[in-house]
């Protein structure tokens, strides 16, 4: 069965380079550029797991996992969270969560990859 995926990043280069490394996988990639942009694929499209940047344009990152969470048609999505933050200033919302996964920019794509199956398999 095809995962969709909702990855969320708005830097044009890190978008195809995720999407090279899923590439392969049995996944539909559905992308978007902001946490306002991620709502509305969302609404329309729904997603089996969210890949997630903290730092974005216009939405946050956890501004738009607030949300989600609040909101009981999506709340029990995984995400994996991507950031180059450090894990602390992500310790909040990833404490709240224990389906949730951190990498920490750069990583690869074998990581990229167990992160996503972990959350896909939690579902």
């Amino acid at each position: 069965m095809t995962a969709r995926i909702l990855l969320v990043e708005d830097d044009e280069d890190l978008q195809e380079i995720y999407v090279s490394m899923l590439e392969g996988g049995d996944y539909q990639i559905v992308q978007a550029y902001d946490g306002i942009d991620a709502l509305e694929r969302l609404e329309e499209a729904g997603a089996d797991l969210i890949v997630l940047d903290i730092i974005l344009d216009e939405m946050m990152g956890d501004d738009f996992y607030a949300k989600i969470r609040q909101d009981a048609r999506f709340a029990e999505i995984p995400v994996v969270v991507v950031s180059a933050l450090p894990v602390e200033r992500c310790q909040q919302m990833l404490a709240s969560d224990p389906t949730a996964a951190f990498l920490r920019k750069p990583f690869g794509r074998r990581q990229l990859l167990e992160a996503i199956g972990r959350g896909l398999s939690a579902r």
